[in-house]
């Protein structure tokens, strides 16, 4: 065969190999870091109990020993469940679903969806819960971990511990439309109670919580609202968008002692993005603000504290606007 053929006959080989490629390339994927709704865990065990009704999963939370999973199949629960048995640090007891497993509370005028009640060590993973006055309440229950859960469309807030409920996880959850009732409480994540709910005159102390990667919008009260009385909890991560907001002042409102608020980018604050608040003398103290994104809607400054000359509360220059420029404050800023 002569050699001008022989290179006719390669590049047309070249040429056909190119085009299959295209044709069966597979679809190009998108990454980005503005996540809309959570990623699925992948770590929810092996099921010991898989349910498929409403009335199948209410007996299994009335039956749940240390160690249980339940798997909610895909499908609509209707009705408002309550968990009162605790699991161990060892076998905490799980409850765990794809996005398609919905919760349904059946009005935004009454209930609560999920009731967690002296119940710790357990997790609750992957699920949506809707259509109830409250999404998930935490009564006296620690350690618990809410991951990867959708709630929206509820009467007042989403998700709120309370009642001595500490050293819970709440990570990676997508949160929205709340308020719906009640707009003036429609917080995403509420931590403790407001002093005049406190039991006795007795503090709620709700302490050590950790919420973190939470991606939070629409809701028309706080994104996170931290009451006085609690000490020592983190909020990281996560997105939280207060555009919707009405009749408060910041997308996340600190009231607590020692909490820190790092690597969140809060945005469209009404007021303020971050905030303290001395509801009670002396609470609202040593909070720690820093390395955060931050951008206000309303007349600032991004970052604000009351009572700065006594409270010790520390923003860092680290926290900038989305742009890169710095975000302002009525106090001065701190190295990082």
């Amino acid at each position: 065969m002569k050699r001008p053929l022989l290179l006719a006959l390669a590049v047309a080989i070249i040429v056909v190999i190119a085009v299959v490629a295209i044709i069966h390339r597979p679809p190009a994927t998108t990454t980005t870091t503005t996540t809309t709704t959570p990623v699925i865990s992948s770590a929810c065990p092996s099921p010991t109990v898989v349910v498929r009704t409403a009335s199948q999963l209410g007996t299994a939370l009335a039956h749940a020993h240390p160690g249980d999973v339940v798997d909610l199949v895909d499908s609509t629960y209707e009705g408002g469940f309550t968990l009162k048995t605790s699991g161990t640090a060892a076998q905490p007891i799980v409850v765990c679903g794809s996005f398609h497993a919905i919760l349904e509370g059946g009005g935004i005028d009454h209930g609560y969806v999920v009731h967690l009640v002296h119940a710790s060590y357990i997790h609750l993973v992957g699920f949506s819960v809707r259509h109830a006055q409250k999404g998930i309440v935490l009564d006296d229950s620690s350690h618990d971990t809410l991951e990867n859960l959708d709630v929206s469309h509820v009467g007042d807030e989403a998700i709120h511990l309370r009642h001595g409920s500490s050293f819970n996880v709440v990570a990676h959850c997508h949160i929205s439309s709340t308020g719906e009732l009640h707009p003036y409480f429609g917080e995403g994540i509420y931590v403790g109670s407001a002093f005049h709910n406190w039991v006795n005159g007795t503090p709620d102390r709700s302490d050590g919580n950790t919420l973190e990667g939470n991606v939070i919008s629409d809701t028309t009260a706080e994104a996170v609202d931290v009451k006085e009385g609690t000490v020592g909890g983190l909020i990281e991560g996560g997105v939280m968008n207060g555009a919707r907001e009405s009749g408060v002042v910041s997308v996340i409102n600190l009231k607590g002692n020692d909490w820190v608020v790092r690597d969140v980018r809060v945005l469209a604050g009404p007021r303020y993005a971050i905030s303290t608040h001395v509801i009670v003398s002396g609470d609202g103290e040593n909070n720690v603000v820093t390395l955060n994104v931050v951008a206000t809607i309303g007349s600032g400054p991004d970052i604000w504290f009351a009572q700065p000359t006594t409270t010790k509360n520390t923003v860092s220059c680290s926290n900038r606007h989305p742009d890169g420029s710095a975000a302002t404050s009525n106090v001065t800023c701190s190295s990082p």
